[in-house]
């Protein structure tokens, strides 16, 4: 994994069930480097590492599940009721992990911090997540 990559859940391994649902919504394979991740629904697959070009709270990389994808730019956002200060990238990519997809943001939490602390990923343009093509069985 990149050094400047958020890790992937370690207690989560490849099942073959979601691999091959994923694959067929999509009709292409998984793409190399991504992990498989939690999800409300299900099992999804990403990778999400710090934009070095942009500004501090800007990550890039993808997220696929058999449902929705989205590939590109990723912002660090919280959600009422959290703490104002969001944690530093170094912080998040030194402490947090990809947890799981949902209601269009990746949940990123840390087991190794006091509180077990949380924040979020959003797409920065919400407009480009794609949902899989529906396909005749």
């Amino acid at each position: 994994m990149n050094a400047t990559c958020i890790q992937p859940y370690e207690q989560i391994e490849d099942d073959p069930y979601w691999v091959d649902l994923i694959e067929r919504a999509w009709a292409e394979p998984i793409p190399e480097g991504l992990s498989m991740i939690g999800g409300l629904d299900g099992r999804g697959w990403a990778r999400l590492c710090r934009a070095e070009d942009e500004g501090p709270g800007f990550y890039v990389g993808q997220y696929r599940d058999a449902v929705t994808r989205y590939s590109g730019l990723w912002r660090l956002a919280r959600e009422r009721g959290q703490p104002e200060q969001l944690p530093s990238d170094a912080t998040v990519i030194e402490s947090y992990y990809l947890s799981a997809f949902t209601n269009g943001s990746m949940l990123i939490q840390s087991e190794v911090l006091p509180g077990r602390p949380y924040a979020f990923l959003v797409p920065a343009d919400p407009t480009a997540i794609e949902m899989a093509p529906i396909r005749e069985e």
